[in-house]
């Protein structure tokens, strides 16, 4: 499998990046806290849920923080990337999300708490078929090497 494209949105401490491999090998390299882990992780997430120590995304937390350190509310978290597996190019896309709905009677937004969407070639899939998906592509150990 060769990555084409990869896409993060407000992806851990990452607002916008878009890495255009077509395919080729890279080297990501830089000081420490400048995001290559964070990018391995986008690409784990993407592909299991999950970032490269196992954890899921409620215990390594990949809400984008304002100065402060706060989780800013009300934003997708959403990864992206156009793969190559054996000639047959596929886009998936996975976002978790905020639940805000309207309090009844009010125009206040209350948390209720968070969903994950999953996309495959920009069509809307259910965690299981997307995971079906994902594991017929590599299974899941394989994707830390």
């Amino acid at each position: 499998m060769r990555i084409l494209e990869l896409e993060l949105i407000n992806f851990k401490g990452v607002r916008s990046l878009k890495l255009d491999l077509n395919g080729n090998d890279a080297i990501i390299r830089g000081d420490n806290g400048t995001g290559k882990s964070t990018i391995m992780d986008a690409f784990i997430w993407l592909m299991i849920g999950k970032d490269h120590e196992g954890r899921s995304e409620m215990k390594f937390d990949i809400k984008t923080r304002d100065e402060a350190g706060e989780a800013i509310p009300m934003i997708d978290h959403t990864v992206r990337a156009r793969l190559d597996h054996n000639g047959d190019v596929f886009e998936l896309t996975r976002t978790f999300k905020e639940l805000r709905p309207k309090k009844s009677g009010t125009s206040e937004k209350i948390f209720t708490g968070h969903e994950t969407e999953y996309f495959i070639n920009g069509i809307s899939k259910g965690m299981r078929a997307y995971q079906t998906f994902v594991d017929a592509l590599v299974p899941p150990q394989l994707l830390k090497l």
